[in-house]
């Protein structure tokens, strides 16, 4: 039976006087075996409360959780049911779903719409990284003669998905909490419209689809070319650009041909780019402007009436708002990160790192020195792919190398080059090598390569003694020693002695090992001193 804080206190409280256990056991109306429960743990934590409890076991090994984890970011669109299959199928471990889902959720993953855009491939990714790179340094007074130009669609009866109702269980399907939709939109009208830091352009209505509507070639000259774009160009002067997207209107041969006998120069606009478009939030402000109107419009003439309206009313400072992110837009590019991650990719993947002689691989052309010179990528994006990608590569297997002080020196010397290159401190504006690695986060690589050993051994010596690594560690020559010639510094001789300069024996490190915590600060202390 258990005893409450109160009543735990009521029983300390009346031994405290003298009674004996079973007077207070037959006062408070409790087992005699309750009262020396409550009292001996009292005596032990001082406390009234229980002591926490362990918990129900968890039927997943840590081994477990670590393969739902990394088999959820292999593939993000995973749902909690392949992963339980998954892990069913490689570990031959049944859990359900919704243990799959709180090992993910431990792990900060949760279930959520992704995001959404054109499907690029790797000449559109191409395309938009060179456009980035090409306008990236204009000035204001480049883009102040650029008219951005596109055309969009505006539906009767529409939704944007991001109306939201307040409701109780059971009233998803409530007349107040109903979303209705008309088929094709109830109608919806096409318009085209120009911006630019100098003002808008008219708002002009496109004929519907079907047989001889929508804008052609033809209707885009006519109406479009020869009605705005052309008069705003003169106004322009010379410094004239037209932006418009890839649209088969757009880019038709006689479209092509007008403006070259206008003369006027257009932007070699990258394919499946409207994030790039500062004009395309002019169009979300104007549908919410629209929607937002009380009443609705209710017929399509009553719509155009009121895109018009909102249109005029949109201020001039949006528009320059817009226009000058454009910086922030092609900093911010999605693909111009892309491609320089497939870059790096590349070249990390082929770099090979000679430890008698390291120096920088070419690879397609470039050198892994350009990307920490490069200035699109920030300092800590560096130093995260130098730690996950070169530094990995460097050290790969270094838990049972024989190092040389030649091999030390030499893998310290290419990674100091490298975070200097990172950081661009070079002669004759140096710093140390100590604060080089205090800057960056940092240890010698000698640190790092015994830290990684000791790590593997005792890994190794908590191992089972037939296993084969330990096998090997602990094995010993016939006779007792190793035949004349043998080379006298050994990897395990290393061991020896940096467990002596530790503190430490042979005997202690088997007994040690098993004590993780301990094992931990014995890894992390240099000498005796420190452990």
């Amino acid at each position: 039976m258990d005893t409450t804080p109160e009543e735990a206190a009521q029983v300390v409280a009346l031994l405290q006087q003298g009674l004996s256990q079973r007077a207070v056991a037959a006062q408070l109306h409790l087992s005699q075996s309750a009262v020396s429960r409550v009292y001996r743990r009292f005596q032990e934590t001082g406390a009234f409360n229980r002591r926490p409890r362990t918990g129900r076991h968890r039927c997943t090994s840590e081994r477990d959780d670590r393969f739902i984890v990394s088999t959820s970011l292999r593939n993000r669109h995973l749902t909690g049911v392949d992963v339980q299959q998954e892990l069913r199928r490689v570990r031959q471990v049944a859990v359900s779903e919704w243990t799959v889902r709180r090992r993910l959720k431990e792990a900060n993953l949760t279930p959520k719409r992704p995001a959404s855009g054109p499907k690029l491939t790797a000449g559109h990714r191409q395309a938009r990284l060179q456009f980035a790179r090409e306008h990236l340094d204009w000035s204001i007074a480049q883009w102040r003669s650029v008219l951005f130009t596109d055309e969009c669609r505006v539906c009767l009866h529409g939704s944007d998905r991001r109306g939201r109702v307040y409701r109780r269980p059971g009233e998803r399907f409530a007349q107040c909490c109903f979303a209705e939709t008309v088929a094709y939109g109830g109608g919806s009208c096409m318009m085209w419209a120009g911006i630019s830091l100098e003002g808008k352009t008219a708002l002009v209505f496109v004929p519907g689809g079907g047989r001889g509507g929508g804008l052609t070639a033809d209707r885009y000259i006519t109406d479009i070319l020869l009605g705005h774009v052309v008069p705003y160009a003169e106004f322009v002067g010379e410094d004239f650009v037209l932006m418009h997207d890839n649209a088969r209107c757009h880019t038709a041969r006689v479209s092509r041909q007008f403006l070259r006998e206008k003369e006027l120069r257009t932007m070699d606009w990258p394919a499946l780019s409207p994030d790039l478009n500062p004009i395309e939030h002019l169009w979300d402000e104007l549908k919410r402007r629209v929607r937002a109107r009380n009443p609705v419009p209710a017929s399509v003439d009553e719509l155009k009436t009121a895109l018009l309206e909102e249109w005029d009313g949109i201020p001039q400072e949006t528009v320059k708002k817009l226009i000058r992110s454009m910086r922030n837009r092609l900093q911010a590019s999605k693909a111009l990160g892309k491609v320089l991650f497939e870059q790096v990719c590349k070249q990390l993947h082929l770099l090979e790192a000679d430890y008698f002689g390291l120096e920088y691989q070419d690879v397609n052309g470039t050198k892994l020195k350009s990307l920490w010179r490069s200035s699109n990528i920030s300092r800590t994006t560096k130093i995260r792919i130098f730690n996950t990608n070169v530094k990995t590569v460097l050290l790969y297997g270094c838990e049972t190398w024989k190092v040389t002080k030649g091999i030390s020196h030499k893998l310290q010397v290419f990674v100091n080059n490298c975070l200097r290159t990172i950081i661009r401190r070079h002669w004759p504006n140096t710093i140390t090598n100590v604060e080089l690695w205090k800057v960056t986060n940092q240890k010698p690589i000698d640190i790092d390569i015994q830290e990684r050993k000791w790590r593997w051994l005792g890994h190794t010596l908590r191992r089972p003694d037939d296993h084969i690594p330990k096998v090997a560690l602990q094995w010993k020559p016939q006779g007792g020693s190793r035949r004349p010639g043998r080379p006298a510094h050994t990897w395990k001789r290393s061991i020896y002695s940096e467990a002596q300069e530790k503190g430490k024996s042979w005997p202690e490190l088997n007994l040690l090992a098993h004590d993780r915590e301990a094992w931990k600060r014995l890894v992390s202390a240099p000498d005796s001193s420190e452990e």
